[in-house]
């Protein structure tokens, strides 16, 4: 009997001790502090404000009172230009603040600029294209404030996301356990994905069909009524990795611009990032950019917007 209980205290001190290696190990790769998010009617979700996190590979993510990603640089005397999109904007928590295209543009821009900017990140993880127009109607703005749009093929299928659907937290936790119930969270997530769902994802990277192509003129047209009124926002058609490796140009990205009627203030980058690309690979994973992507969208970026800005002041 006193054997059976002395194995059982010793197994379980061995487990605990087990749990705790696993947790410290964790947290020292930057899981325990995810991202928070709130909800909202009119955009569906965004980051909670006032977050300040370190995490994978020591990356800052900071998020401001207004529930967008900021840099290092910012100055509140400073005029504003907004960068919204999905999870290509805001970058990932393996990308730091001051990594991110936005901060890296902005931080050129006011070199050559006498009015300067802040640049304020509102991509959000997994928004389609009517999150994001939401979060740009919910914008202050005034005829200093620019807005940058980045959109990719995905966003158009999204439509308006809800956190609900997505494996985000917005609830805190502060427990000991805190890192292994973010990674618990994952794969529990996925598990529960793959027993449920068979094709997760439309793909618009293939064959358009007459009811995409249908939905995605009445987003330009959406786009183009906005502009109407705001001179300043600005939007970017940032390829998939596959896009830039293909030797013809997509069918998506024909059907996109040949749909747009004035393309004042629009930007294909594929051709910009094809070279780019070539010299050296900037994308993380199929859709996503790395630091170096980042650094050689702001360069893209500053080309061809900075008479936008230069015509400012």
């Amino acid at each position: 009997m006193k054997k059976n209980i002395k194995f059982i205290l010793i197994s379980f001190f061995f487990f605990l001790l087990l749990i705790s290696i696993t947790e410290i190990f964790l947290r020292y790769q930057g899981f325990g502090t995810p991202i928070i998010y709130e909800k909202s009617y009119q955009y569906g979700y965004a980051p909670a404000p006032n977050q300040k996190l370190i995490r994978f590979n020591n990356k800052n993510v900071t998020i401001d009172s207004n529930g967008f990603r900021i840099g290092s640089s910012i100055n509140n005397t400073y005029n504003k230009i907004y960068f919204l999109g999905d999870s290509v904007t805001y970058g990932g928590s393996y990308i730091d603040d001051d990594e991110l295209y936005s901060e890296n543009f902005c931080q050129k821009i006011n070199q050559i600029l006498k009015k300067k900017f802040n640049c304020y990140n509102g991509g959000v993880n997994a928004y389609g294209f009517e999150n994001i127009i939401e979060r740009y109607k919910s914008i202050k703005k005034n005829k200093d404030t620019f807005v940058i749009i980045t959109l990719i093929p995905g966003d158009f299928s999204r439509n308006f996301m809800q956190i609900e659907s997505l494996p985000y937290f917005t609830k805190k936790h502060t427990h000991f356990l805190k890192a292994t119930t973010e990674l618990t969270a994952y794969y529990l997530d996925i598990a529960r994905s793959n027993l449920r769902y068979d094709e997760k994802k439309f793909s618009l990277e293939q064959k358009l069909d007459d009811y995409t192509k249908k939905k995605i003129t009445e987003n330009l047209y959406q786009i183009q009524q906005l502009q109407k009124n705001d001179p300043n926002l600005i939007i970017l058609f940032f390829p998939p990795k596959k896009f830039l490796l293909e030797k013809k140009i997509s069918e998506f990205d024909n059907f996109f611009f040949e749909n747009i009627h004035n393309k004042k203030n629009y930007y294909n980058l594929t051709n910009h990032l094809k070279s780019l690309n070539d010299e050296n690979n900037i994308y993380y994973d199929s859709i996503h950019l790395n630091s170096k992507g980042h650094q050689a969208m702001s360069e893209v970026l500053f080309k061809l917007l900075k008479n936008n800005f230069l015509k400012t002041n």
